[in-house]
């Protein structure tokens, strides 16, 4: 499939938004992004800690770091509290 995810490479985080609420519903393009998808390898990085260990200032330089290194790098945070 040509273009898939387009939305990133532009910029336009609304569209990319509605790009992976496809993805999770499993429509039809949905399914054609996932497939277009796959070549690419993703870097995932996990921290996990107590509250007020420095998880987010950590994660806030790291991010602020490899973006200084590499500004075409293109950089997602996924923040999710278990206990919420």
């Amino acid at each position: 499939m040509a273009g898939e995810f387009l939305s990133v490479d532009a910029g336009d985080r609304a569209s990319f938004s509605r790009e992976v609420t496809e993805v999770e519903r499993l429509t039809s393009r949905g399914r054609d992004l996932a497939r277009a998808s796959r070549d690419q390898v993703p870097c995932i990085i996990g921290w996990t800690g107590s509250p007020g260990a420095g998880k987010s200032s950590l994660l806030a330089a790291v991010v602020a770091h490899r973006s200084a290194a590499d500004p075409r790098r293109r950089i997602a945070v996924i923040a999710v509290d278990p206990t919420s």
